[in-house]
């Protein structure tokens, strides 16, 4: 294989001359530009638009190849998807420019990264690099006191760095060591240990639920990794330890917090939601009340884009992609978006099985987030569905190809 690696699989078996250096560069290039957007600048309005640029620009090069690409179905659905939303909301006034630059810059990067990832066109590690490379920059702006949360971080401990938002930076953290832990074989010792890292710093730094959630579906990850060599009775043994871990884990806690703070603002958290005490989870779940007796209203087309925010006279959205969603598009929106995500797992159960089992909990994981993001218009989110659809619609590979480096 050549040391430039344009293949999502890095597989021996393709040859890279049927593309220049110079464009799988340029395409590699642009990609890692809209990750780093995306996944560490999102509140920095000069910056984030960079990632505009960057998808409009992969997308240019994308269709001067236009005859040589391998098109999939996911591709349609997605387009459908996106024009579904965008095409009903430029006839609505309510629906500000911000958000239909969102919508835009979403699916273009999410429909371009993935197309250069299935045709060979881009290298996996150019966005995985990015994606740590964002982490690295926000650990680094926290460090520096630079914060751009509206909130009193200091007071309530809970760091947004670059991302404007808390659990935007959990998310983006842990989606880093995602995309290391998908193919852990062609990364160092040390850049998956950075992976851990960076999953558990964003989680202690940000007081995110979502935090501790993303660190144990990574957990689970790194696991279900070694599980898949051992035999049946060392996988039961290290089930059953794992089961007891838990539950240790949980009953320290719980006798700890009975007497003190564990100082651990992501645990007190989710704690203080246990005892129905955390005001920010009770008015989500008030959205979600408000959402769902919305979509009963109007349950297959929805009010248009970010209605949500309009009818609930919040001026925010409801923080839950299904609700959102709902709201939005209907159950047709609903049927197009997680179509990508039956697509991902159809395509999976058709891999080795160790790395069926990578794509179906990284699957479950984003079914996870959406109840706690609005993952359609989230750059860093979108960008990983995208980059699962690309991987999981290979054809099976051998091992020896799948992981060669």
């Amino acid at each position: 294989m050549s040391q430039l690696e344009i293949s999502p699989v890095e597989s021996t078996s393709e040859s890279a001359s049927e593309y220049s250096s110079f464009y799988v560069w340029t395409i590699s290039g642009a990609a890692f530009v809209y990750v780093i957007v995306a996944f560490g600048l999102s509140a920095i309005p000069s910056l984030s638009r960079l990632a505009l640029y960057a998808s409009v620009m992969l997308l240019a090069m994308l269709i001067l190849s236009m005859g040589k690409l391998k098109l999939s179905l996911w591709m349609l659905v997605l387009t459908l998807f996106y024009l579904y939303l965008a095409l009903p909301a430029l006839a609505l006034s309510n629906v500000p420019i911000y958000r239909l630059s969102t919508l835009t810059t979403v699916f273009l990067g999410t429909l371009s990264i993935g197309i250069a990832l299935q045709n060979r066109m881009l290298s996996y590690k150019a966005l995985t690099y990015g994606a740590i490379a964002a982490a690295i920059i926000n650990v680094v702006a926290i460090f520096a006191g630079v914060e751009t949360s509206s909130h009193d971080v200091e007071a309530i401990g809970r760091y947004s760095g670059l991302m404007g938002n808390a659990n935007a930076l959990a998310i983006s953290m842990a989606l880093a060591a995602f995309l290391i832990w998908l193919y852990p074989e062609r990364f160092s010792r040390q850049v998956r240990a950075l992976g851990i890292f960076l999953v558990l710093y964003g989680m202690y730094i940000t007081g995110s639920i979502k935090g501790v959630l993303m660190a144990m579906a990574l957990f689970a990850l790194v696991f279900m990794n070694h599980l898949v060599k051992l035999s049946m009775v060392r996988i039961l043994a290290y089930l059953s330890a794992a089961a007891a871990a838990v539950l240790a884990l949980y009953g320290g806690l719980t006798a700890i917090a009975a007497k003190y703070s564990t100082q651990i603002v992501a645990i007190d958290r989710i704690l203080t939601a246990f005892a129905g005490e955390n005001a920010s989870i009770n008015a989500r779940l008030s959205m979600i009340d408000f959402g769902l007796n919305l979509w009963e209203k109007a349950p297959v087309f929805g009010y248009g884009l970010n209605q949500f925010a309009t009818l609930s006279k919040t001026g925010s959205y409801a923080h839950n992609n299904y609700i959102e969603l709902a709201v939005s598009g209907g159950i047709i929106a609903l049927i197009f978006f997680y179509a990508l995500y039956v697509i991902i797992a159809c395509n999976a159960l058709k891999q080795s099985k160790d790395f069926c089992i990578r794509l179906l909990l990284l699957v479950a994981t984003l079914f996870m987030i959406d109840t706690a993001a609005v993952s359609f218009l989230d750059k860093g989110i979108m960008c990983m569905v995208g980059v699962l659809l690309a991987v999981s619609s290979e054809e099976k590979a051998e091992e020896s190809d799948r992981y060669q480096t």
